[in-house]
């Protein structure tokens, strides 16, 4: 993800908007089985304010699209799309060192969108399906802020450490929670000052 964002002083009363485009694209091939693709984009914004120094809250807005496709020695093959809209709210809380701004922030979000799912092949022949996706989420993310000026940072960030979910798909519903350390996705962005 390479966002470019809106960007404030960190300091209680200002206000900071972002948006940034989030490009995402896995190949993975298994011997003698299969061969996995998935792509994924995304267009976050934020609007917020900052309640007291170094704290902000405000509203995350987003539409995103992704597609899996898996092909080659298996029974069959699949393809899935996903076409969602998130919205909610965050809370990122900094902590000053120096010129950087190591966060942490929590996330608050609901998705609507469509699921449509193919697939071809196997022992039950061509399958269809499309139906409506609801999530709701609650995740919890860390990152750090380079500030140039008071009006211009650098910022990283990474995969969510934690987060708790609900998901609705036609006739099926799930729970799910995971805690994930880890590096794999790394997002990095420009911020302004407004």
């Amino acid at each position: 993800m390479l966002p470019m964002v809106g960007f404030s002083q960190l300091t209680k009363g200002s206000k900071e908007f972002s948006i940034s485009l989030g490009l995402s694209v896995d190949n993975a091939s298994y011997p003698f089985s299969r061969e996995d693709k998935a792509f994924s984009m995304e267009l976050p914004m934020r609007t917020g304010w900052l309640v007291k120094d170094n704290l902000s809250v405000g509203f995350y807005l987003s539409p995103s699209y992704s597609q899996i496709k898996m092909e080659g020695n298996m029974p069959f093959n699949r393809e899935q799309e996903t076409l969602l809209v998130t919205g909610g709210l965050y809370t990122r809380k900094y902590f000053s060192v120096g010129r950087f701004y190591p966060f942490l922030e929590s996330n608050l979000l609901y998705s609507r969108g469509k699921f449509k799912l193919e697939e071809n092949g196997g022992f039950g022949g061509n399958f269809k399906s499309e139906s409506d996706i609801e999530i709701i989420q609650m995740n919890l993310m860390f990152g750090t802020l380079f500030k140039i000026s008071d009006n211009f940072a650098l910022e990283a960030s990474f995969n969510p450490l934690v987060n708790v979910n609900y998901t609705s798909s036609g006739d099926v519903e799930g729970y799910g929670a995971s805690i994930s350390p880890s590096f794999n996705s790394l997002n990095i962005g420009v911020r302004f000052g407004l």
